[in-house]
């Protein structure tokens, strides 16, 4: 426990380091290469330093309690005193007297000092010797020979831990001196958030959001095979238990009896421990030899591409262990090289990460490296509790047999195939929907990353800029230390528009409601606490139960995972009731909501790229008529003059045209091509607008979200304008043509709603009058007969009655909408 919270501790601001080294990502990306190059080479020395602690322990003679020479061992054993307890009870507990057995060998030291216990020479035991005697003096001396090596181990890991450490703090120290820091801006450094905002806020980024399912299968798939890979040596290679029949070195190991490094007999090939450093070392000289491999291709495909094919040869290599049986140690040594070849593009993981967090500067105008790494570390660890704590309760309840004084036993079928499964097929497919997750990773090219770059320049100047996945235009709320401090920290312990809208509404409805949430949740996760308590209290006996061993285990795992839960909602909880002691001003909750608003008006435009279902919208302005609407509610169409000699007839206008009229482009209605065709020739002022062609880029799904954005904040002043204008007279004496009879007032049946829009039409009607050049003009009959044609075929009725012609609303005012005060708008113009 203290090990992983030192590690914790330390590395993160470590890790979070890299990516403050510099702003540009291909020289990060080489950066972490290095950094990458350097570990591995780290990790061999890790691997040989234990072998040369072992014999510093030696040399030391920190072992020579227990590591007696041979002649010891047998006259230790022959009078009665065994090493048994040692295993269990560790130094003190070297030799322990037993004299269960030591009448039987009294003046027989000779004849036993000679005696082959490994069975591998013809000697015949004295025939006063019963066999089950001797079998004991040999389980003695293989007991004494297993605790000598035990003794090693533990020495030799202790040297290593010991030396790694010390290089640890002066290599620490020296990069702390010599590498400098990004300098701190002049106002200073910003004061950090809170735990539970600052891991919210993450949530936030969609290219680390989308990323964490990824994460988190990878951290499963990791930490199942790393538990299970010394087993998965052990128990399924085998090597103790070569025989002639199955050892490709023609090698019997007389189970386990020439694995012994004491033992006269001792070869290196049935060791266990020696073939899972042989595979090892294998993995990582592999690693070494293609780690430029990797870096040529980042060059030549592009990081990305170069990072999903990374994680896919990360499950691709993992199945290949189910192919692998016992005693194929050639076989296992093999595809632990191919296992090697992934490990060395761990840095393009590192890299990408460095990219999510310049995202994030977009986003927040702030640098929060160590909370990303923070919090992918953290994931992780979470998600290896369970992944490496289940594969062992689960190989324990198919009937594992543990070792006895240091002794490998060999396995029963069914644990030897759970092994392979898990080690396998289950941490492959772990790490195969991990590499299916992050094919949905947001930021796929170098031109992303340079819009980033710019966009936080822009926001660094208080501009705005376009948001590198979608387009729409963003820019960051900035929030003070004091405004955080007084109630921004707080309202972001829970997201979401809705919780901030209630309290600008009526923050006390609003808190009280946020505050009995609070509590459900709070209450909840001290049951999920409390549940789980007492479950691994009661269960603790099943742990020496081989068949139900595992749910003690489930029961710790739930346990880990309610603490997590409780202080979380305690925080939460917490920030609560400060809220409601010293609620938020109306001007900072209402900063916070229009921060929050740009954000959701982001994860939209993202969400109706990626072709998802969008977030149920208020209702429009502009509804399309009902099909069950009465009939006279239709408005009266109006004939449009036949086109002009040698014109083509007028075509219906595209989805871009429907477009470009929303954006403001001018529509003609029929009474306006009536009432130009009937004005003498003049020459022609403007050209009407075009329709927009289906693939222009205003009529992207970025642009569309734009457009409605805008429509929203222009809403009903809008509206109040044009009823200003229509109530007006006019400035001057206007020439016209003769007057088309406006349309006949709607029946009583008809909704005050299509009344109000009809009203809100001739306001704009009036407002768009023209001016008498534009009357006189002799290309604009045809055109705007065409344009009324176009109107015409389409059927969009309901967008002409609302925008009007402007030759219309000059002559016949006969139906002048009612000025609108502020405020006074009706359903459709509220959104």
């Amino acid at each position: 426990i203290c090990f992983v919270l030192m590690n914790t501790f330390c590395n993160v601001p470590y890790d979070a380091w890299g990516p403050e080294l510099s702003e540009d990502s291909a020289e990060r990306t080489r950066l972490f290469f290095l950094s990458g190059l350097m570990d591995g080479c780290g990790t061999v020395a890790a691997l040989a330093m234990p072998f040369i602690g072992f014999k510093i322990a030696k040399h030391w003679g920190l072992t020579e309690d227990i590591c007696v020479p041979t002649e010891e061992v047998v006259h230790k054993c022959s009078v009665g005193i065994s090493c048994g307890l040692y295993e269990e009870n560790g130094p003190g507990y070297e030799f322990a007297v037993n004299v269960s057995f030591a009448h039987s060998f009294a003046g027989y030291e000779k004849e036993l000092l000679g005696y082959d216990c490994d069975g591998l020479s013809t000697a015949t035991p004295h025939s006063i010797f019963e066999m089950q005697a001797l079998s004991t003096f040999c389980d003695c001396v293989s007991t004494c020979e297993q605790a000598c090596s035990s003794a090693n181990r533990a020495w030799g890991f202790a040297i290593t831990g010991g030396i790694f450490g010390v290089w640890y703090v002066l290599t620490q120290l020296a990069n702390c001196s010599i590498v400098q820091e990004r300098p701190a801006p002049p106002e200073g450094r910003r004061a950090a958030a809170p735990i539970v905002p600052s891991l919210l806020n993450t949530m936030k980024n969609p290219a680390f959001s989308t990323l964490l399912p990824a994460w988190a299968a990878d951290a499963v798939s990791a930490a199942v095979f790393l538990s299970l890979c010394p087993y998965f040596v052990m128990y399924v290679i085998a090597p103790e238990y070569q025989s002639l029949e199955d050892s490709p070195f023609n090698l019997d190991c007389k189970e386990g009896a020439r694995a012994i490094s004491s033992s006269s007999h001792y070869d290196r090939r049935c060791s266990t421990m020696v073939v899972l450093g042989a595979g090892v070392m294998s993995a990582l000289v592999a690693a070494a030899v293609s780690t430029p491999l990797w870096l040529h291709a980042v060059k030549k495909h592009g990081k990305v591409k170069t990072w999903l094919f990374w994680s896919l040869t990360m499950a691709v290599t993992n199945f290949a262990f189910a192919v692998l049986d016992k005693a194929w140690i050639r076989s296992v040594v093999f595809v632990c090289a191919l296992n090697g070849i992934p490990i060395a593009a761990k840095f393009l993981a590192d890299a990408v990460l460095a990219d999510i967090i310049d995202y994030d500067e977009y986003l927040t105008g702030t640098r929060n490296e160590a909370v990303y790494t923070m919090f992918k570390s953290f994931l992780p660890k979470v998600m290896a509790i369970p992944a490496a704590a289940i594969p062992l309760s689960v190989m324990n309840a198919m009937g594992h047999v543990p070792t006895e004084n240091g002794k490998i036993q060999y396995q029963p079928e069914a644990v030897r195939t759970s092994i392979k499964v898990m080690a396998s097929l289950i941490s492959g497919l772990a790490a195969l929907f991990a590499w299916w997750q992050k094919r949905k990773y947001p930021l796929t090219s170098d031109a992303m990353l340079d819009k980033i770059r710019s966009g936080v320049a822009a926001h660094k100047r208080g501009e705005a800029s376009p948001d590198p996945l979608t387009g729409v235009e963003y820019s960051v709320v900035e929030f003070s230390d004091e405004e955080n401090e007084s109630g921004v920290w707080d309202l972001e312990h829970f997201r979401g528009v809705q919780v901030v809208q209630a309290i600008v509404d009526n923050p006390t409805v609003g808190l009280a409601q946020l505050t009995m949430r609070a509590n459900i949740e709070f209450l909840g996760a001290t049951l999920f606490l409390i549940s789980s308590l007492l479950g691994m209290f009661f269960s603790l006996p099943l742990l020496w139960n081989a068949e139900w061993s595992v749910v003690p285990t489930l029961f710790a795992v739930a346990l880990g995972f309610s603490f997590i839960c409780f202080g979380f909602t305690f925080l939460r909880l917490v920030a609560v009731r400060r809220m409601v002691a010293t609620p938020p001003a109306k001007e900072l909750a209402e900063k916070v909501l229009k921060a929050r608003l740009q954000e959701k008006a982001l994860a939209d435009a993202r969400a109706e790229m990626a072709g998802l279902p969008p977030p149920p919208e208020e209702p429009r302005s502009d509804p399309s008529p009902s099909p069950s609407a009465p009939a006279a509610q239709a408005p009266v169409p109006v004939a449009a003059p036949p086109p002009a000699s040698g014109e083509a007839p007028a075509q219906a206008p595209s989805d871009g045209g429907r477009a470009s009229r929303r954006r403001g482009a001018p529509a003609a209605a029929p009474a306006a091509a009536e009432a130009a065709a009937a004005a003498p020739p003049a020459p022609a002022e403007a050209a009407p607008a075009s329709p927009q062609p289906p693939d222009s880029p205003d009529s992207s799904p970025a642009a569309t979200t734009t457009d409605r954005a805008s429509r929203r904040q222009r809403g009903g002043g809008a509206a109040a304008d044009a009823a200003t204008a229509a109530a007006a007279p006019p400035a001057g004496p206007v020439e016209t043509t003769p007057a088309v009879e406006a349309p006949a007032p709607a029946p009583a049946s008809a909704t005050p709603e299509r009344t109000s829009r009809r009203q809100r039409g001739a306001a704009a009607e009036a407002s768009a009058a023209p001016t008498e050049a534009e009357v006189s003009s002799p290309a604009q009959p045809a055109a705007e007969a065409e344009s009324t044609e176009a109107a015409t075929t389409t059927g969009d009725r309901a967008s002409r009655r609302r925008r009007g012609a402007p030759s219309e609303a000059a002559e016949a005012p006969a139906a002048p909408a009612p000025a609108q005060g502020p405020g006074q708008l009706d359903a459709e113009d509220e959104w």
